[in-house]
């Protein structure tokens, strides 16, 4: 029995006096190294392209948003010989540094860094208490919008005519009676409309830009002939017909309006501290900004 004991403990003792060996260890750990150099050039070598089932659902994937249909097999092969195409020239191009100093390829970079970046902190749906406080604090923007209808007589204001324009202007409002109700031919053609009905804010700011224009139509008098008001395109004289002023708009009215605006300055704020946290890792060297 002992020796049949000490015969089945042999090959244990054998195998442990092999395990405690350094070579062994040695050896071992040169093993995993290859291994594991060998699982990172497969993932890292420039020249293996990897279709994976993932990549061959977002192609049929785009061309079902193109085409309404999945592609038929030979289609697809098509698509599939493609991308590889693409991926190859693509890499090729990074090799020969084509992707370095180029502005528009940086900005696309940018553009999808930055939409990648946006969908990581998704704020929590905002509570109606939230929402009031929110809508509280700036309840002037969700008021309607003011309208008013004018007519208006234009002065062109070309390069070294500025003054001379704003002159002609005020020479012709002298002239304009009370009764006169529009008077187009006293100025110069306008590219638009001379005479405009229920006008709001956002409507002047597209038609005469951020200026004394868009901003005096509302604070003009009525029934009676004022100005000169530059605007992006010269000096105009404005006869207001009727105005109404914006008025409040109550919460309940404005609530999914308010609702989207928390939401989106959320995000902005989510993406901003994200933002933050990625600058903290790099060190920015040169002149002061």
């Amino acid at each position: 029995m002992v020796t049949s004991s000490g015969d089945a403990g042999g090959p244990v003792r054998v195998f442990m006096r092999v395990v405690k060996e350094p070579l062994v260890h040695f050896l071992l750990v040169g093993v995993v190294l290859w291994v594991a150099s060998s699982h990172y050039r497969a993932a890292h070598d420039d020249y293996r392209i990897v279709v994976t089932a993932q990549t061959i659902e977002r192609i049929k994937a785009d061309y079902r948003a193109e085409y309404g249909s999945d592609p038929a097999p030979g289609r697809l092969r098509n698509l599939v010989n493609a991308y590889v195409d693409g991926e190859i020239l693509y890499r090729e191009g990074q090799a020969r540094g084509l992707a370095a100093d180029d502005e528009i390829v940086r900005r696309r970079i940018i553009q999808k860094t930055a939409f990648m970046i946006e969908g990581v902190d998704t704020p929590a749906p905002p509570s109606d208490d939230v929402l009031r406080a929110w809508y509280d604090a700036r309840a002037e923007s969700y008021a309607s919008q003011g309208k008013v209808s004018f007519t208006h007589v234009f002065f062109a204001a070309e390069p070294g005519t500025e003054q001379q324009s704003r002159k002609r202007a005020l020479a012709v409002l002298d002239g304009l009676k009370p009764g006169t109700l529009r008077a187009p031919v006293r100025g110069d053609p306008f590219p638009d409309l001379s005479d405009f009905t229920d006008f709001t804010s956002a409507d002047a700011r597209r038609l005469f830009g951020t200026s004394a224009m868009a901003t005096a139509l509302f604070a003009a008098p009525v029934g009676r002939w004022a100005g000169p008001f530059r605007s992006a395109y010269g000096w105009h004289l404005v006869r207001v017909s009727s105005a109404q002023a914006g008025r409040p708009q109550p919460f309940e009215r404005v609530r999914d309006q308010v609702r989207e605006d928390w939401i989106e300055q959320a995000r902005k704020d989510a993406n901003a501290r994200h933002l933050a946290e990625i600058r903290a890792r790099y060190t920015v060297v040169g002149a002061d900004i």
